[in-house]
């Protein structure tokens, strides 16, 4: 997947653009956006709709979920 990641000007956090994370994703995309998170602590999805599953199915790909 292409995606673009814009830091937000703030000194924090990044949008990341040109990326459906309810679906699912392949490993130099999830290694893109783990690397994003490091560099920029917060990321922004905008325009996601996401159900449950399908959040549980992305977050978990950043580690193990508590509940």
């Amino acid at each position: 997947m292409n995606i673009e990641v814009v830091p937000l000007g703030a000194g924090l956090g990044a949008e990341v653009r040109g990326l459906d994370i309810g679906q699912p994703l392949d490993e130099p995309t999830v290694a893109a956006l783990r690397a994003a998170w490091l560099d920029h602590c917060v990321l922004l999805f905008r325009q996601q709709s996401l159900n449950d599953d399908q959040l549980l199915a992305f977050t978990g790909q950043f580690g193990a979920l508590e509940f």
